[in-house]
């Protein structure tokens, strides 16, 4: 193993990705190869997935720079993967640089490896029919290279494992060849007070100072750091050394900090649910790290349902985020505090249930929330307001803001803003990771169940819309020039466009595809599938 190590040292410096994944996407595309591609995007690590080749008998040129342009390769073996002969040349040219020091990961999905290494069952069909078609000597390589990549230590996914522990167990086999290795950093949830040279890798997602409230002197600079892993902890830079770093530092950016303490939580009031914070001394470095990573989140928020604020209420263990719809915006009040006069204004805001909490905002965001914006009829508006108190005053709750309160306008939330205040929802909201674990798991295959996601990217591969009956949403089947409803047992001339959205989606747990139809995904496109379809006819 030490000379393997070695040798993978040595070939990666040339790398220009971390993994390529070798797979059949017939058999493994939507499900399993989109969660393993997606989970190791989260984790920092680049990744080449060739989803989108053009259909010919030889493999192109920038496939094969890119297995020979990888520290790693994860060949997935599914049930159909010799049939692909574009599959049995990646694994013959995946197993050539395995020679030169590549890392060579076989995953057998849903198949024994002795299948693969046999050749039984479909493989050794898809052989025997390669021997008619191609070259003697072509097929053998490919037998050969079969037998060698299923006799290297690999990994079985049977079915009703919990793909996710499947897909940390992945990581932790190719973890030693590349990710956050390169760069030699620690993720949030890694740090401790056992050492003062740790290096980060993190966004600024929020920055603010604190103030003495009873003579108004400034006290420090805080911030709420946040990873590729969605972990975020609360940061402080004492007025001492401020100076040094107050101009290097910008909310919304990317940077490494080094040689920092890591101490457990001091505050009264927890910005974010970390059991640590970080302090900042004379000898901290921070440095920028260059264009922005699409792996670190710019926003990461804990909502509180309002159902559930009386139990934060004149507590001052927790600040609480919230996020609602705007009913009604006061005008700036100001008030005499000890001698200086001081701005407030109170917001109300509402849930789907059209349940209302009042906001009052202090200061500076007082004046920084005005009534043309949040009350502007044309749309809806949407606030989030994160670390305020909860407050009661004659058994009514109400919501005060803080040093660390920032306001944000929709944010794209829009929608997503119903999912945190319903008791339905609380009871069934569920992860990514927990609906995967329940599909791998479940016989019934079938769950109602409430997730908040952000969706990273609309898959348009297979398309975006399908052909239904008029009269019910199944899909139409084409007859000549007419079409017929399996369900409604009739036939017609025009049939309905319907929507049929492949979304990549993330959340805290992980990453998925959920596919969105009709009704559902017009809410998300905003404009009717037909109009779209008539649009996109005019265009051609």
């Amino acid at each position: 193993m030490a000379s393997l190590r070695s040798s993978s040292s040595s070939f990666t410096q040339y790398c220009k990705y971390d993994v390529f994944l070798s797979f059949r996407g017939e058999d493994t595309r939507s499900v399993f190869i989109s969660n393993l591609n997606g989970f190791l995007c989260d984790k920092g690590i680049n990744t080449f997935m060739d989803d989108k080749l053009p259909i010919g008998e030889e493999i192109p040129a920038e496939l094969l720079e890119a297995i020979e342009s990888s520290r790693v390769s994860i060949i997935v073996f599914s049930k159909s993967y010799a049939s692909f002969t574009w599959c049995l040349d990646e694994l013959i040219k995946v197993l050539e640089c395995r020679k030169k020091g590549q890392f060579v990961l076989p995953i057998f999905y849903k198949i024994n490896p002795s299948v693969v290494r046999k050749q039984k069952r479909k493989f050794g069909k898809a052989l025997v029919k390669h021997e008619q078609e191609f070259d003697m000597n072509k097929v053998q390589r490919w037998r050969v290279a079969l037998e060698e990549a299923s006799n290297l230590r690999g990994r079985h996914y049977k079915k009703g494992y919990p793909q996710y522990q499947f897909l940390q167990e992945i990581f932790k086999v190719i973890s030693p060849f590349v990710g956050k290795m390169k760069d030699d950093y620690s993720l949030l949830h890694e740090l401790n007070g056992n050492k003062e040279n740790w290096k980060i890798k993190v966004r600024v997602t929020r920055l603010w100072d604190v103030y003495n409230l009873k003579n108004g002197d400034f006290m420090s600079l805080n911030m709420v750091l946040l990873d590729e892993q969605g972990n975020h902890i609360h940061a402080r830079i004492k007025e001492a050394f401020v100076h040094q770093f107050r101009e290097s530092l910008q909310a919304g950016n990317i940077y490494y900090i080094k040689n920092f303490g890591v101490i457990p939580y001091q505050n009264d009031y927890k910005i974010v649910t970390n059991e640590h914070m970080i302090k900042f001394y004379g000898i901290t470095t921070v440095k920028p790290a260059g264009s922005d990573h699409p792996s670190i989140p710019k926003y990461k928020f804990e909502f509180v349902p309002f159902e559930y604020l009386s139990g934060r209420c004149d507590k001052n263990v927790h600040l609480t985020d919230v996020i609602g719809r705007v009913s009604t915006i006061s005008p700036v009040y100001e008030n005499d505090k000890n001698g200086k006069p001081l701005k407030r204004r109170i917001i109300e805001i509402e849930d789907k249930r059209k349940r209302k909490i009042q906001i009052t905002l202090w200061g500076d965001l007082a004046k920084s929330i005005t009534k043309d914006v949040c009350m502007d009829r044309s749309k809806s508006t949407i606030l989030i307001i994160t670390s305020t108190t909860v407050k009661s005053f004659m058994n009514q709750l109400s919501l005060s803001s803080t040093y660390a309160t920032k306001v944000y306008i929709n944010l794209d939330y829009q929608q997503d803003y119903i999912h945190w205040d319903s008791e339905e929802v609380v009871k069934n909201k569920k992860t990514i990771h927990e609906i995967i674990k329940f599909l791998d798991q479940s016989k019934s295959q079938k769950g109602i169940f409430y997730c908040m996601a952000v969706v990273k990217k609309v898959n348009a591969e297979n398309g975006w819309h399908y052909i239904s009956c008029t009269d019910c949403p199944k899909k139409a089947k084409t007859i000549g020039s007419t079409f017929w409803c399996e369900g409604c047992k009739k036939e017609f001339s025009s049939p309905t466009i319907r929507y049929r959205l492949e979304l990549h989606v993330k959340d805290e747990s992980g990453t998925t595809i959920f596919v969105v139809f009709d009704k559902e995904a017009e809410k998300i496109v905003r404009i009717p599938a037909t109009q779209v379809y008539t649009t996109e006819i005019k265009v051609d």
